[in-house]
């Protein structure tokens, strides 16, 4: 047989991470038991010997020592140690007695425009209950990009975001990162894909006063008044009507407005938080009232946060300061989502071009090493897409060995397709999770769909 005839290694790697995600979704109770009885603390060795030199090849060879124990070959990873209690419990209460509850997703460009969240979203609401794509900011760079709503917006809307924060110091920013100041003029459409709106919410930060009207379908349009003084809480339900299609218009004053929140019945509702080329930190800049009154409406349960892509530098291999700052950043958003469990989520594996040729990045394992500490030090979850993906190299094997295709040839993005395999990794761990925090409960399991 000719070479043709042959897959490549990587290739082979490629198409048994495949089906490993979908065995990985196949673990059975029983299994959990077994493993249960052999507790395995994942974060309980990931600290540099300190007098490593940076930059030295012993210092990266300990780092990979340590992610490569982070995930031992025998041991399927799960939350064993009640670290998304608080989220299982919220289920708990909202199969029993109905209601909704949130999940925030915090990320850079590997989730925008919906990527990975839109599948992990369908695959939670498809064992959880509810239809809808949650929070939606009023304008987006990439609305056309995004499939799970068709999203619309003329050039009345002036945005700010984290970026821009000198402009106002006393900025009130949507979990988004951004606020949109409305003209008189303003419009925005909304346009359901799949499930009709049937519960809907406007959320502004309470700044700038004006009046906006809504209109259903080809409905008459709705009119609402919006004062900067109301003692009304930032997030206004304006309607429970089952319709494809929403426009909102500013037809006086300036208010700032942040987003829309779109359900259709009970169930868990995936809001996906992307700002393109953040490092994660600027969420310390979120007002926490603000939040904490969003999150009493919205029921946020569960944080999942996302970040690395953005902090990686060639050649750079100390992120101790970024450590320090992304703690500060979990202690906010701890205060901003009071009783929310956080998964804390480990970056991809990524290629870095040297010399003309594309290798694995070798500043990823010390980010995610960091990225590990974090987790132990504030107690959070934590799951490792780097593992997810096969490790070291795997992103070179999405690239150019699998079929079809998983990543871009910027052998940093996964595209559509890898972003799924990711997303239904990350629900077969949290099923996994929920089945053990479950057996370990004294009560009688809910029945889930």
């Amino acid at each position: 047989m000719n070479k043709k005839d042959h897959p490549s290694p990587l290739k082979q790697l490629s198409f048994l991470l495949l089906a490993a995600c979908a065995a990985i979704t196949l673990l059975s109770i029983s299994s959990l038991q077994r493993i249960l009885q052999n507790r395995i603390n994942y974060l309980s060795d990931i600290q540099i010997p300190e007098n490593d030199v940076l930059g030295a090849p012993a210092q990266l060879d300990s780092v990979k020592k340590i992610i490569e124990n982070f995930s031992p070959s025998n041991e399927i990873p799960f939350e064993r140690d009640g670290k998304l209690n608080s989220f299982f419990e919220a289920i708990e209460g909202m199969l029993d007695s109905g209601g909704k509850v949130h999940i925030a997703y915090f990320g850079d460009s590997m989730i925008e425009g919906d990527l990975l969240t839109a599948e992990f979203r369908k695959k939670m609401q498809s064992l959880f209950g509810g239809n809808g794509v949650g929070y939606i900011p009023i304008t987006s760079p990439v609305a056309g990009f995004r499939n799970t709503i068709r999203h619309a917006f003329n050039e009345l809307w002036q945005e700010q975001n984290f970026t821009q924060r000198e402009l106002d110091r006393n900025a009130l920013f949507g979990p988004c990162g951004h606020f949109f100041t409305a003209q008189a003029g303003a419009e925005v459409q909304f346009h359901a894909t799949h499930f009709p709106f049937a519960h809907t919410q406007l959320i502004w930060n309470r700044k700038g006063s004006g009046k906006v009207e809504v209109q259903w379908d080809q409905l008459p349009p709705l009119p609402y008044c919006l004062h900067a003084d109301s003692t009304k809480g930032p997030v206004i339900r304006i309607g429970n009507k089952k319709a494809k299609h929403l426009t909102l218009r500013c037809t006086e004053g300036q208010p700032q407005l942040l987003g829309l929140n779109f359900e259709n019945g009970d169930g868990v509702y995936v809001d996906n938080f992307a700002f393109r080329g953040s490092t994660g930190t600027s969420l310390s800049t979120l007002d926490s009232p603000l939040m904490q009154s969003i999150s009493d409406s919205l029921n946020y349960k569960l944080l999942i946060i996302q970040y690395g892509l953005n902090v990686l530098g060639a050649g750079v291999t100390d992120y101790k300061n970024y450590q320090k700052a992304m703690e500060r950043t979990i202690d906010h958003l701890q205060k901003c989502f009071p009783g929310a469990s956080i998964l804390l989520v480990g970056m991809t594996d990524k290629g870095i071009n040297e010399n003309g040729k594309w290798i694995a990045d070798p500043a990823v394992p010390f980010i995610l090493n960091h990225q590990m500490q974090i987790a132990q030090n504030k107690s959070l979850a934590f799951y490792s897409l780097y593992h997810a993906m096969g490790g070291e190299g795997s992103m070179l094997a999405w690239v150019n060995d699998s079929t079809p295709r998983l990543a871009n040839k910027d052998y940093t993005h996964p595209n559509f397709q890898g972003a799924n395999v990711l997303a239904d990794s990350i629900f077969a761990y949290i099923k996994r999770s929920y089945d053990a925090y479950q057996l370990q409960q004294p009560k009688v399991a809910k029945k889930v769909k």
